[in-house]
């Protein structure tokens, strides 16, 4: 169904509505003796019943009994309960038309097993036998019902006479009807073409489910035919219509057919509700209640082979009454969130109501034929019910199945599009790395010719960004060594050059001294020994820093008095400060002036800064030295007037050999390693050194020493 849940429930009461107005049109048949609108005879007196334990009164017997015998037959006490007795009912009939009436007289229960008919107009005028255990060609008229025709003359009076019996113990009521023959074959047409919606509708349910269930192998598309076809089945039987369609006459084989139908009809409802609201699985409590009604039932249909037909028919009742269970168990599978069982729960309310009346109905005497015939388009509108409940759940299955395949299909698209894009990823991915191996073989090759001696060679940037880094680095690392290889051999030139000069002086002065062109007096031998002491001093720095590369400057720590360093160093520097004509100025503000330096490495780290500073410095021109204790540290400051260095010159000043302009203009006979030598000395003590522009116009060289060095620390 996929109509809106307001329609659906309008749906529902419907038929609900449609199961209660059959039910109140049963239970409203309590009259003895129905007699339509206009029939034109004439009940004379009162009808009386008489019971007949022996089952052997005759005809005359009954109408000699006196009347105190008979008891008035009244809507309270018609029906007689389930009984073997037999029953005569009498009354008079008179025409008071002038023409002739042709009326039927019915007896309303279909389950009587012998309806015999007296007619009397001072003699017997009819008698016809009907009744459940007759054949059909017996009967007066062709109904399922007892019923018996006679043609009143006018103004004649008419004495009935009906014997009610039952072979085996059954429900025994005395209820009838009159009827003029044309109302009752208009009567009977209708039913006829009642019956025949009543057959057809369900017949097409059960074909159309028989195919539901070959084409989706469900098992609840066949039971659910299997139980229409039961049903269409005992609707037969009731009515009475098995000598038509089965070609054959046989009363009791029909009525043993009847009560296996019956309970055959109740076992497939009970198997398709246990398929239909899955109770094996999620109901135990209401499956195992179902499987005792389907074993009972099967007890029921043995008996009834073995010949046992009273407890059979009572049974039957109690197992008819029992199927209502299948409402309760449909309203809790819906509580518990299976939603087709709404459907179910409405389709067994519809024929549960029915059962519970007409059960009542048998008992408390108030079934009648037409009643039945309600509850039949009840069962026919359960039956309706259970196709839309079919339906509905299929309708859901299919939905829950379309939705798995969207799902799946989106899943899947889904997986696509990933392993699509996964693809495309790894083939660039490929491509970066093929890219990768060729720009890495690239830059082993660029490196091979570094590694030659080609430092020129340079990488190009690659569009790679991961690459271009390791691109930079090369073609940083080719212009540092190309830069450390120029410096080298500016180095090595410089060095040369050093060497050379004094060299060069000096053999002059030996050759000159040969040749005789100077005397060798003390005089030239002093300026040959000041060379020899600079070509002296001149490797000896050369050694240091060459040593400074290889490993720390070796240290001998011990403790120090730097105040007292400085003491012993100013009077030496201010005199040569003077010379110059500069002014030096040294301050030492510390209390704790102890620490643990190497004092010969530090005596010549001052030694050099001082003479840098006095020999760089221009006339009138003064010279600063600082020492500020700090908390693990002693801060040393030594700072100069003008000339400075340019900021270019500052960054070269701890590059061996490095001399700025200003100094070589002065011709001063410095190596160019003192500053490197410096740093190298700083460096084995863990302190830090610096330059920057000086305030008073020079350079400022900061120094920061640890009082203890970390390798001395205890």
């Amino acid at each position: 169904m996929t109509s809106s849940p307001s329609v659906s429930w309008l749906f529902r009461l419907f038929f609900l509505w449609l199961a209660l107005g059959a039910s109140s049109g049963a239970m409203a048949t309590r009259t003895v003796m129905e007699l339509p609108d206009g029939f034109p005879l004439r009940l004379e007196g009162k009808l009386e019943y008489v019971e007949d334990p022996s089952g052997q009164m005759t005809l005359d017997q009954a109408r000699a009994l006196p009347a105190q015998r008979y008891t008035e037959l009244t809507p309270d006490n018609f029906t007689r309960g389930f009984t073997a007795s037999a029953y005569w009912v009498r009354f008079t009939l008179t025409n008071p038309e002038p023409r002739p009436i042709v009326w039927v007289l019915q007896h309303r229960l279909p389950f009587t097993d012998y309806v015999e008919a007296w007619v009397l107009t001072g003699q017997v005028r009819m008698h016809e036998l009907a009744g459940d255990r007759t054949r059909v060609a017996e009967r007066q008229l062709p109904a399922h019902l007892p019923s018996f025709k006679f043609t009143s003359a006018p103004g004649e009076s008419a004495e009935v006479y009906v014997r009610l019996s039952n072979i085996n113990k059954a429900e025994m009521q005395m209820v009838f009807r009159l009827d003029t023959l044309a109302s009752f074959v208009s009567n009977m047409a209708r039913s006829e073409n009642q019956l025949g919606i009543l057959y057809g509708v369900p017949l097409a349910l059960a074909f159309s489910s028989m195919v539901g269930a070959a084409v989706a192998r469900d098992r609840r598309f066949s039971t659910y035919g299997l139980y229409a076809l039961a049903t269409i089945a005992t609707w037969i039987g009731f009515n009475g219509h098995f000598a038509r369609f089965l070609q054959f006459d046989d009363p009791d084989l029909f009525n043993n057919l009847l009560h296996m139908l019956m309970l055959v009809q109740t076992i497939f409802l009970i198997l398709f509700a246990r398929q239909f609201l899955q109770t094996r699985a999620r109901m135990p409590r209401f499956d195992r209640i179902f499987v005792a009604i389907i074993a009972a039932a099967c007890v029921g249909i043995a008996l009834r082979l073995c010949g046992v037909f009273t407890p059979v028919t009572q049974l039957t009742l109690v197992l008819m009454a029992m199927t209502s269970i299948t409402a309760v168990a449909a309203w809790h599978a819906w509580r518990m969130g299976m939603v087709h069982a709404r459907w179910f729960f409405f389709a067994q309310l519809c024929s549960t109501v029915p059962v519970a009346v007409g059960l009542a109905g048998i008992r408390l005497g108030l079934y009648a034929y037409d009643g039945f015939v309600n509850f039949q388009g009840i069962y026919f509108a359960e039956l309706l019910l259970l196709a839309v409940a079919q339906h509905d759940h299929v309708r859901r299955m299919q939905d829950r199945q379309r939705k798995l395949e969207r799902d799946h299909e989106r899943a899947l698209a889904e997986r696509n599009a990933f392993l699509e894009a996964e693809m495309v990823n790894r083939t660039n991915a490929l491509a970066a790395m093929e890219r990768r191996a060729a720009f890495i073989a690239e830059v082993g090759a660029v490196t091979q010719r570094v590694a030659g001696g080609e430092f020129t060679a340079r990488l190009a940037l690659p569009e790679d960004t991961a690459m271009q880094p390791l691109t930079v680095s090369v073609n940083a690392m080719a212009e540092s060594l190309a830069r450390l290889e120029g410096a080298r051999r500016h180095w090595i030139a410089e060095i040369s050059h050093e060497l050379r000069t004094p060299l060069a002086g000096l053999v002059g002065e030996i050759e000159a001294m040969l040749d005789g062109v100077h005397p060798i007096d003390m005089a030239h031998v002093e300026s040959l020994h000041r060379t020899c002491d600079r070509l002296t001093r001149l490797v000896d720095d050369l050694h240091e820093l060459a040593m400074s590369y290889l490993r720390p400057l070796r240290c001998r720590f011990a403790p120090l008095d730097y105040r007292q360093l400085l003491a012993d160093l100013s009077p030496y520097f201010a005199n040569e400060a003077r010379k110059k004509g500069l002014q030096l100025e040294v301050h030492c503000d510390a209390q704790q002036t102890t620490a643990i330096w190497d004092s010969a490495r530090i005596n010549q780290l001052l030694i050099n800064l001082l003479s840098n500073s006095i020999a760089y410095t221009d006339a009138p021109g003064r010279v600063e030295l600082r020492a500020t204790p700090l908390e693990d540290r002693v801060r040393i400051v030594i700072e100069d007037s003008a000339p400075g260095l340019s900021r270019d010159e500052l960054a070269q000043v701890f590059e061996p050999l490095f001399r700025a302009e200003s100094a070589r203009s002065r011709r001063s006979d410095g190596s160019g390693l003192g500053m490197k030598i410096c740093r190298a000395i700083v460096d084995a003590h863990h302190g830090t050194i610096g330059v920057a522009g000086s305030a008073l116009g020079g350079v400022l060289v900061r120094i920061e020493l640890p009082y203890t060095p970390e390798e001395q620390a205890p």
